[in-house]
């Protein structure tokens, strides 16, 4: 995988990591083991393992809080414009971008 620092997005102080790459369906099931006994996880980590992700990690002052910002909400319907989710996003099980809600 290649890997390149970024530039800081939207001006926010925020640097970030990443690199494209093809997931395994183990490392899949395992970053998403909390979600296990719901019913969608089956076909989350199907998706996620159907083409090549971007992975980034990010750091910074606030970031989690900020990133879920830019992200948008869950529901792509309920984020708003300028999100990621609220501009490139129609349909909450085949989402665009993932992300964490906290530190872990």
């Amino acid at each position: 995988m290649a890997a390149r620092r970024g530039a800081r997005p939207r001006g926010g102080g925020l640097g970030w990591l990443s690199g494209r790459h093809q997931a395994s369906e183990d490392l899949l099931k395992e970053h998403y083991i909390d979600l296990k006994d719901w019913p969608f996880y089956d076909g989350l980590v199907q998706y996620m393992h159907s083409g090549p992700i971007v992975a980034m990690v990010w750091e910074g002052l606030n970031v989690i809080k900020t990133g879920r910002v830019m992200l948008g909400e869950t529901n792509p319907i309920d984020s708003k414009p300028g999100a990621i989710r609220g501009d490139l996003c129609i349909q909450v099980g085949r989402n665009i971008i993932h992300g964490s809600d906290s530190v872990d």
